[in-house]
Formats: C-alpha cells, sequence, structure tokens
C-alpha cells in the first residue's frame, strides 16, 4: 500500500529520478545470497521486480522481459543475484577467520 502511495507521489517525475529511487529502495534483496536460485519463487520474485520496474520507467507491458534490465544499464536480476552469492562465497572462501574458511571450505567440497 505504501508503494502504491509512493508511486502515485513520484508519477509525474522523470523516468530518472524513477529509475534512481526504484535502484535506491527496491534493489537491496536483503537476505538474496542465501536463496535457493532454482527455488519457482525466485522467478516469480523477478518477474514482479521486473514489473515494477517496468512500471517506474512508464514502458508498456508488452517490453520483452529480455529488454528491461538493458534499459536500466544492468544485469538481469537472476544473474545479479547469482554474481552477489558467487562473491558472497569468494569472500567465505577467503577469509581471514578460520572458521569460517574451514565451515566453507567442508560445505562446498561435501
Amino acid at each position: 500500500m505504501v508503494k502504491l502511495k509512493m508511486y502515485r507521489f513520484f508519477c509525474q517525475q522523470n523516468p530518472v529520478v524513477k529509475l534512481q529511487l526504484m535502484r535506491r529502495y527496491c534493489s537491496d534483496h536483503y537476505g538474496s545470497l542465501l536463496w535457493d536460485l532454482n527455488n519457482p519463487l525466485v522467478e516469480d520474485f523477478c518477474i514482479a521486480w521486473r514489473k515494477g520496474l517496468r512500471r517506474s520507467l512508464d514502458l508498456p507491458g508488452c517490453t520483452h522481459s529480455l529488454f528491461v534490465p538493458v534499459i536500466r544499464g544492468l544485469l538481469p536480476l537472476k544473474y545479479e543475484l547469482s554474481f552477489r552469492q558467487a562473491v558472497f562465497i569468494d569472500k567465505c572462501l577467503n577469509s581471514a577467520n578460520s572458521s569460517v574458511k574451514f565451515v566453507s571450505r567442508n560445505g562446498l567440497y561435501i
């Protein structure tokens, strides 16, 4: 409900401003490092995110889903989530903390 009120408030703004607001407030994806990206709910999340992005950029609903991320200048959301997971795993594997390093290596190899 709050997001709808915000959209109504900002609907007359420049699309660049709306895109910046979308990036700032809707692109954090807290906890996504631990998501199972093969879960069908992740694809539902990506669809909802693309719909919000289309709406914030005033793009028609028939804009192909492959073009929406390109228009905003970033990777598709599923690739971005995969990249974040890879960076997280790399940080765990190369951690200065021996316990984190041990658990992550054993978890990865076993």
